[in-house]
């Protein structure tokens, strides 16, 4: 039988001087502490229900939190009123600034068990009794929220089975405030992922089915007992959780430490729970999300977290794409903050951790916890079942609405049907790329072996172009990786959704920006004419990703910059939005692409001048102020985004991304007009489609008429940068016309879809007029549409079938050594990298391996080292020597590649054939050897070469006739980018063929600096020999780049979201009445444990 401890007993006014055996009787003391903000009428209920309890031993604290506390000035706030009225006895704390419900209850803890305070008297004075028998040395605190009522006998039921049980943590069953007869809530899990799992329904009947004491996970902090000692021994609530998530991990570190949490159900209380309506401004969905993480990474186990964070990850990400498909932004951005709030406070966590080092509960715990991933399975299922918390603004449905309702209407059949129909088709085309992969040719050059091959380059700040340089890494190795790691390292996946997936990531954008024209009918035009535009598969036949990326990309500018300025609406009255966010994001989508494709700032602005243009052309200047500085926004964004590489004077630009020399001025207006720039699509159809955006011009009305204006504009602006482009009149580097072509391609599929919106719209005569030109326009858009869906039949959009792995695998396989340079000279338009211009439309350019680095794409400004290269060349071709490997020994060159065609025969279609002397001159090299080659491929092996690290005898200046000898390799172990291990003989010299600045050996335990040699490479003396290590360092400059980068761009603007709780000794705390203050068994129990401590 239960025994209940005697109020009789306490309420004598002896009983601080009763026997010890007496006061076993009475049972451990209990401090209940209540934080209350702004409370609601029912706080009067609250106290009045502690004011009733049959417990005597239980003293009353609430703490202070609201708004009027502090300023209260020497009148009693609102909450200190009503603790007076309702109990004259309780203690009333108050806790300026409100730092959270965790915080507010450590502080006060922290208050009670603090030595005396000016003003106060000495709690230690007072006799305290020494609790003996069954709670011998044991106290509690009763942690409340101001909206919890309990049962007259709760108090004693918690005890009881806290003190029988030796639990640290006991919490009541909660009721509905309203409908005491509906559950609330009895004991919480939580899943993988920590969300909470309540072990009962919530709303269910309340029958007695859950009424047994039970072990649990946690029980809510609504209201919970937890005994003193654990309390303090556990250091509190995580004080980083102002709200939500506290109490579950509070009670899974007593857990993990041994402890047990029960709920016990006979003790009952009534909770109202709306701290989302109190609290509307809080971040609830953020919160929550943050604190459960962290909860999970500072409690969870190493082996555990090394094999599920990675999933974790994958399954957040996956959520996160599915919450920003059906509309659910602020969820989306919740998931993936979180991941961001936790890393900035690593260290904390990695601390908090170290506490937690002996889990002596972990196996328990892992039985009371759920074992699956809550989260996402139930909001797919809401999706699925199409509850109204589901609804959602996606960018596929374009109102709030769930997924059962859409698919019920008309328009949104029509959507789906449209997006499947157009989806199959693309798959279907994409068949054989998505199962044996993309090529590897021009612009698609792989990714590397792993994520952290493209972090370690991104770090790092030797750049291996030319004959090496030091400077900042191009921002996309950082961004690839990024990408790499949230597809699981998955590097061939990764790169084809980057190759295949802009297509429809754009045809996405534009179905968003008509989404305002009301028009589902222009909606699903605009996006069969996107992906009838023949330019992207001609950009897939010539490799050329940059021209993919611009595509891709350039609605959601669009859309977005129509945001910021208010031009959004196609179909009412404009309506300007706000400002800043629109343009964070266009400045964000910018340094996206700016990473990748240099000339981004010059689309954008093509962009932003057609948008211009096109309004000035119908008599309208409003709102383009706020365009301009929303474009200005931009272009500062994306520059900042970008900025360890970002470039630092305008002709940087167009250099970032390699020369493209005296363009042939072969295509003429009507060629570019018609995308003719590649073989995949060459037809005459493809003039439909400029019939059909013609068209809109005499079928759009009102505002969708000035949208089709500023489309055609852009389609203008677009086909005279390429013809400039073409005929070489630009003084500086313009990219290949399929790049600068994308805005036209965009613009034509933009004015058909308009045009499309007022199709038979108003009176019959007047229907009749458009209905002619609307249904020729559709003829047309079918008609242009043909030699795009005819590219679908060999499933692999135009692309070749065979790359540069095959005839180049000899020399893949030697390159694993890094130990040579292989020369590259070519057309722009055929080599699979970047580089530097020599005479004839030719450029030259170096790797350390085949296929080259993806870094390659992006050379920049040629180094003045590098100038020997083009030297050498000159002699050659000149005919001023026939020992062209000679020259090329001391730079490491052991292969030159000369291209005539983007993939050697049978393969790929374009072709730049290279002057006939050019080939003629290499075959009269003594030291050039040729080998076996395929049509449009020419590789020629240096059997003068040195490698790029040799060991030469003796410790003195190099001289070149020191590299006449025999090759010797050193240090084989290659670790790329740029290390290298071995053992060195002693008294010797290590030659290193690079000119970066940086590089340090480090042999026998010394660190040996370069030395000069041969005017622009380095060396070094072995010294005593043996184990060295060769590696470049990063310069502190750039180390500074990189981490001032991450501060100013990420880490401060999250530092500033992420509230910064109150800790132990932060805050204004000061009593405002007080009634037990003196005589409170908790306070002279903690103040004494912590004296004697």
């Amino acid at each position: 039988m239960r025994r209940r401890y005697s109020r009789t007993l306490v309420e004598s006014t002896d009983a601080t001087a009763a026997p010890s055996e007496r006061l076993g009787r009475i049972g451990p003391p209990v401090r209940a502490i209540v934080v209350a903000h702004d409370p609601a009428e029912t706080f009067g209920e609250t106290l009045q229900s502690l004011r009733d309890q049959d417990y005597a031993a239980l003293s009353v604290t609430v703490v202070d939190v609201s708004r009027d506390a502090a300023s209260a000035g020497g009148a009693p706030s609102a909450v200190a009123a009503s603790a007076a009225a309702v109990m004259p006895d309780a203690t009333v704390m108050v806790v300026a600034g409100n730092p959270g419900f965790a915080p507010a209850v450590n502080a006060a803890v922290r208050m009670l068990a603090a030595p005396e305070r000016p003003g106060e008297r000495e709690v230690a004075t007072v006799p305290v009794p020494k609790v003996t028998g069954e709670a011998s040395d044991t106290s509690f605190l009763l942690v409340c929220h101001d909206d919890v009522a309990l049962a007259p006998d709760a108090v004693t039921l918690l005890v009881d089975e806290a003190v029988r049980r030796g639990a640290a943590v006991a919490g009541p069953k909660l009721v509905e405030w309203d409908n005491p007869g509906f559950l609330q809530c009895v004991g919480l899990s939580a899943d993988r992922m920590g969300v909470p799992v309540p072990l009962a329904t919530v709303g269910e009947y309340d029958q007695g089915q859950h009424d047994a004491v039970t072990e649990v996970l946690a029980v809510p902090g609504a209201c919970m007992l937890i005994r003193a000692e654990a309390f303090d021994r556990l250091g509190g609530f995580d004080a980083a959780m102002a709200f939500y998530g506290e109490d579950l991990d509070l009670c899974r570190r007593a857990g993990l430490a041994g402890g047990t949490v029960l709920v016990v159900p006979e003790a009952r209380a009534r909770h109202l729970g709306r701290l989302a309506e109190r609290r509307g401004r809080l971040h609830h969905e953020w919160l929550s999300r943050r604190h459960q993480l962290r909860s999970v990474l500072v409690c969870g186990s190493a082996p555990r977290l090394a094999g599920e964070v990675p999933l974790m990850l994958a399954l957040t990400v996956l959520e996160a794409t599915l919450a920003t498909l059906a509309g659910h932004l602020r969820r989306s951005a919740a998931l993936l903050g979180a991941w961001l709030w936790n890393l900035l406070g690593l260290l904390e966590i990695l601390s908090r951790r170290r506490l937690l080092a002996a889990s002596p509960g972990a196996d328990r715990l892992r039985g009371l916890s759920h074992r699956g991933y809550v989260s996402l399975v139930r909001f797919a299922a809401s999706l699925l079942r199409g509850d109204t918390a589901a609804e959602g603004s996606g960018v596929l449905w374009g109102r709030r609405r769930s997924f059962r309702e859409a698919a019920r209407t008309a328009s949104a059949q029509t959507s789906a049907a449209g997006w499947a129909i157009v989806g199959a088709v693309f798959v279907f085309g994409s068949r054989h790329l998505l199962t044996r992969g993309i090529p590897v040719f021009g612009e698609f050059a792989p990714l590397g072996d792993s994520p952290g091959e493209l972090f370690g380059a991104f770090f790092s700040n030797w750049r291996e172009a030319g004959l090496g340089a030091d400077g900042p890494a191009p921002t996309a190795y950082g961004i690839l990786g990024v990408a790499s790691s949230l597809l699981l390292g998955a590097m061939g996946l990764t790169r084809t959704v980057l190759v295949l997936g802009l297509i429809p990531f754009g045809a996405a954008g534009l179905w968003r920006l008509l989404a305002t024209t009301g028009s589902r009918r222009a909606q699903v035009v605009g996006l069969v004419a996107f992906l009838a535009m023949p330019l992207p598969y001609n950009a897939l036949a010539n490799g050329v990703w940059s021209a993919l990326a611009i595509y891709g990309t350039l609605p959601w500018i669009c859309l977005w910059l129509a945001r910021a300025a208010g031009l959004e609406s196609t179909g009412g009255p404009s309506q300007a939005r706000g400002f800043w966010l629109p343009t964070l994001v266009v400045g964000a989508i910018v340094a996206l692409v700016w990473a990748f494709v240099p000339v981004t700032p010059l689309i954008l602005v093509m962009l932003v001048g057609a948008l211009v243009a096109g309004t000035l052309l119908i008599g309208s200047t409003h709102r383009l102020p706020r365009l301009l500085a929303a474009t200005a926004g931009g272009l500062v964004a994306g520059w900042l985004l970008n900025w360890p590489s970002s470039p630092s004077a305008f002709g940087e630009i167009f250099e970032s991304g390699g020369a493209r020399p005296d363009p042939s001025g072969d295509l003429t207006v009507a060629e570019l007009l018609s995308f003719a720039t590649g073989s995949a699509v060459g037809s005459s159809l493809v003039w439909g489609l400029v019939v059909a955006a013609a068209l809109a011009l005499f079928t759009a009305q009102g505002s969708r008429f000035v949208w089709v204006v500023r489309a055609w504009s852009l389609v203008v602006v677009s086909v005279l940068v390429a013809l400039v482009a073409e005929h070489g009149w630009s003084p500086v580097n313009l990219p290949r016309p399929e790049v600068l072509l994308a805005p036209a391609a965009f613009g034509l599929a933009l004015a058909t879809a308009a045009g499309a919106a007022d199709a038979g719209a108003g009176a019959a005569a007047g229907r009749l007029r458009r209905w002619l030109p609307a249904g020729v326009g559709l003829a047309a858009l079918a008609v242009g549409g043909l030699p795009a869906l005819s590219l679908t039949l060999d499933g692999r959009w135009g692309m070749p079938r065979g790359d540069l792995t095959t005839p180049l695998a000899e020399v893949a396989e030697e390159s694993g050594l890094g130990a040579f340079r292989i020369l590259w000279v070519g057309h722009p338009d055929v080599l699979p990298l970047g580089g530097w211009a020599l005479e004839d439309s030719l450029v030259f350019a170096t790797s350390t391996s085949v296929p080259p680095d993806v870094g390659l794409r992006w050379p920049g400004p040629q180094p003045t080292a590098s100038e020997r290269l083009g030297d050498l060349w000159r002699e050659a071709m000149s005919g001023a020597t026939d020992r062209m490997g000679e020259g090329l020994a001391p730079l490491g060159v052991r292969y030159v590649v000369v291209m005539e065609r983007i993939a050697p025969e049978p393969f790929g279609d374009v072709a730049e054939p290279v002057p006939s002397a050019v080939l003629d001159r290499l075959g009269a090299q003594f030291d050039l050897e040729r080998q076996e080659s395929r049509g449009g491929l020419a590789v020629y092996r240096n059997i003068a070469w040195r490698p790029s690290r040799t060991l030469l005898a003796g410790a003195g200046e190099v001289a070149a006739a020191a590299l006449e000898a025999p090759p010797n390799l050193a240090l084989a172990d290659f670790h790329p980018p740029a290390e290298a291990r071995g053992v060195l003989p002693p008294d010797s010299t290590l030659y290193l063929a690079d000119a970066a600045d940086g590089w340090v050996l480090h042999s026998g335990g010394a660190r040996i600096e370069p030395r000069g040699a041969l005017g622009w490479a380095q060396s070094f003396p072995t010294g005593a020999g043996g184990e060295a290590t060769l590696r470049h360092e990063p310069a502190a400059l750039n180390v500074v780049r990189i981490v001032g980068w991450v501060l100013v761009v990420v880490l401060v603007p999250l530092a500033l979201l992420r509230r910064r709780s109150l800790r132990f000794g932060s805050g204004e705390l000061g009593p405002v009445a007080e009634g037990r203050g003196s005589d409170d068994l908790v306070s002279a129990l903690l103040a004494r444990a912590r004296r004697e401590s």
